[in-house]
């Protein structure tokens, strides 16, 4: 966990689902961005342990409480059966066979660079609705790209 002075962020690494992102949502009630790994995660069998789907990220997610989540890991390199790029489309068809808002789903293209400020907070009110059921317009964050220059 980044706790900053403005800005709190959740850092999960490699991690299968479990019942822990619940316990660091309650004890970390205001985090702003959770970075998940979305990589990796077939063949299930093997891979369970360490490489939540995404379906469990977007439990995890849930359970975090965070204001948005940045998916990680994915198109880094060929690691799990399916293709680099695979997860960051799954997730996308997750978002929109699920009914989440997809705003708070922060996919980022590989090179880009996403200043982090602190979420905010007005529009996410009471913890005990799913996170997915409220919008996020206007968000505060810009995206910038870089440039390999």
């Amino acid at each position: 966990m980044l706790v900053g002075s403005e800005t709190t962020i959740y850092y999960g690494a490699d991690s299968g689902y479990f019942i822990g992102f619940r316990e660091f949502g309650r004890r970390f009630p205001d985090i702003d961005y959770a970075l998940l790994s979305t990589t990796a995660y077939h063949p299930r069998w093997f891979m369970h342990y360490a490489h939540a789907n995404i379906d469990e990220t977007i439990d995890a997610f849930h359970d975090l409480g965070a204001k948005y989540v940045i998916p990680t890991q994915w198109g880094t390199f060929s690691l799990g059966n399916e293709p680099a790029g695979y997860p960051a489309l799954d997730l996308k068809r997750h978002i929109k066979a699920r009914r989440l808002d997809p705003a708070r789903y922060i996919i980022m293209d590989i090179g880009e660079m996403l200043p982090v400020e602190k979420a905010d907070t007005r529009e996410f009110v009471g913890r005990d609705s799913h996170p997915d059921a409220r919008s996020h317009e206007g968000s505060r964050f810009r995206r910038e790209r870089s440039h390999p220059h």
